[in-house]
């Protein structure tokens, strides 16, 4: 029997044939965005009664090279994750880190104050703070008893 390690697997291994890590290899440097992946990043989106709060993990990824763009309820954000320079006396032993550029975008279900809208990074986590419009957010209606 044989086993055949598909050219998209990280990493080398010692199960396979004697070609297979070259052919992987070959298989990156001509396609090395298919063999990576796209960058991808988690997201979540937490609602508050005042805001929605957006965290977005970018680990090594410089703020200055994301941009965030709000239209009425439609949130983008896009930005680059570079690849670390490779010197001359040194090459890489084994990759996993995704490298390229992202793009999220998100519509959230109501309209924020776009001009409140304020955007912080902290070891490495993005987190962007979209307050709700006054109209838009809960409010509590008392319910007259009958006379």
């Amino acid at each position: 029997m044989v086993q055949w390690i598909s050219p998209f697997r990280r990493g080398e291994s010692r199960a396979a044939l004697p070609f297979q890590n070259d052919v992987n290899r070959l298989f990156e440097a001509f396609f090395p965005d298919a063999a990576a992946g796209a960058f991808e990043s988690s997201l979540d989106v937490v609602e508050t009664k005042d805001a929605w709060l957006v965290r977005l993990e970018l680990p090594g990824v410089d703020p200055k090279d994301v941009a965030i763009t709000l239209t009425q309820n439609e949130l983008v954000i896009r930005g680059e994750s570079k690849r670390a320079e490779e010197t001359a006396d040194a090459k890489s032993f084994h990759r996993e880190r995704r490298f390229g550029a992202f793009e999220r975008t998100l519509t959230l279900p109501t309209e924020v104050a776009g001009d409140r809208v304020s955007a912080s990074s902290r070891h490495g986590v993005l987190e962007i703070v979209l307050p709700k419009r006054p109209e838009a957010q809960p409010r509590t209606i008392a319910v007259d008893a009958a006379k």
